[in-house]
């Protein structure tokens, strides 16, 4: 049992991840999408972000935003603190960098047809690189005392550049022969972009002003400025002099140079969006019930023309005022006000005064009501 379970801890030992570190990247993006990659309309959808420290520098008010789904519902900022810091893997200890999640939580539009959103996030921390550059140079005389043979196995010049590991990276170059004749050997630092996003100098977000700029100390050198500006977002020199006015001998260096700055990448997803389905409308109405017209009773005009009228087809009419009219109107003998009236409302064209509705127009003879409609006017 014992020799069994000894077994199984060296297995799992070994299947545990090992902690990396990568050549050019600070933070990694190690996840960025949807709960959901097909959503209907007005569905609510988690968008998570999962940030890694895979470089060998702390990593400083790393910053995360949102950008792209611009009408849908979004229920925080766009812009948000990811972390205060996040640590650097340990590799003597086989610890992982430190990892940071953040969540948007969105609500999805309504639409009439089906659409893909591409959206981003940039995400955006506080870095650090540094560089030690060993140089070794020989005073001239010294050297020219030297046997052939002692000479060829002198090792001069720039002897190594070590970097920690980040997006940026500092090499360097100098032209000058190491045999110092003068008391200053210029020595030319470039520093190189090296992974997929931009630096930028100090503050939280990149602006025209701070873009593609860093900021750089130095010991054992004395530099010409200390800030560097990378040309198109890759590359940047800085001349720098070295003191070799004391070397008489063989005489190693030790250069110090660190760059701070901040950093932006960027990672995208997408997420679709289908079409609302259209809402079933509502059944129509039946027409109303047209009311019956009498049948006449006599199918000429009375003899005279009296409060009591026919129409052109014998139809018995009455000029009365009807509730909600302002004038008095032609109806049908026994007519309810509310048919009277809807049959005068849909032939008024909503004005008493104009079309063809029936209605009292003046009196006659005796004080009678004279109607016209329609039809015409309703004659003895």
């Amino acid at each position: 049992m014992i020799f069994y379970l000894l077994v199984v801890v060296i297995f799992l030992a070994g299947c545990a991840k090992k902690a990396t570190i990568t050549t050019n990247n600070g933070l990694s993006i190690v996840d960025f999408s949807p709960d959901l990659s097909i959503v209907g309309s007005n569905i609510p959808v988690t968008i998570s972000l999962i940030v890694e420290n895979v470089g060998e520098g702390i990593a400083h008010i790393v910053e995360a935003e949102l950008i792209g789904l611009d009408d849908w519902t979004l229920n925080d900022d766009r812009g948000q603190l990811v972390a205060s810091t996040l640590a650097a893997a340990d590799l003597t200890n086989n610890i992982k960098g430190e990892q940071a999640v953040k969540e948007w939580k969105l609500v999805s539009p309504s639409k009439m047809v089906n659409q893909k959103y591409d959206f981003s996030v940039k995400l955006y921390y506080g870095y650090q690189t540094r560089s030690t550059i060993l140089i070794r140079a020989v005073g001239l005389e010294y050297f020219k005392s030297l046997s052939k043979e002692e000479q060829s196995k002198i090792q001069q010049g720039i002897v190594s550049v070590s970097n920690t590991k980040g997006p940026l990276e500092i090499s360097v170059k100098t032209q000058q022969t190491f045999l110092t004749q003068s008391s200053q050997l210029p020595i030319e630092i470039e520093i190189k972009n090296i992974g997929t996003g931009r630096a930028f100098f100090g503050g939280t977000k990149p602006t025209k002003e701070n873009l593609d700029i860093v900021s750089i100390t130095t010991t054992g050198v004395r530099c010409t400025k200390n800030e560097v500006k990378l040309t198109n977002g890759k590359l940047g020199k800085l001349v720098c002099y070295l003191d070799t006015s004391r070397v008489t001998t063989l005489q190693t260096f030790s250069i110090d140079v660190t760059i701070d700055y901040s950093y932006f990448v960027e990672k995208t997803s997408s997420i679709t969006v289908l079409k609302s389905v259209a809402p079933i409308a509502p059944a129509a109405s039946p027409p109303p019930t047209p009311t019956p017209t009498p049948p006449p009773t006599n199918p000429s005009p009375t003899a005279e023309c009296d409060q009591k009228v026919r129409d052109a087809m014998g139809n018995k009419l009455e000029c009365r005022s009807v509730s909600g009219v302002p004038v008095k109107i032609c109806c049908f003998q026994g007519q309810s006000d509310e048919d009277c009236r809807s049959v005068f409302d849909s032939r008024r064209g909503g004005d008493p005064n104009v079309g063809e509705a029936n209605y009292c127009t003046e009196k006659i003879k005796g004080g009678k009501d004279y109607c016209i409609n329609g039809e015409g006017e309703c004659k003895a």
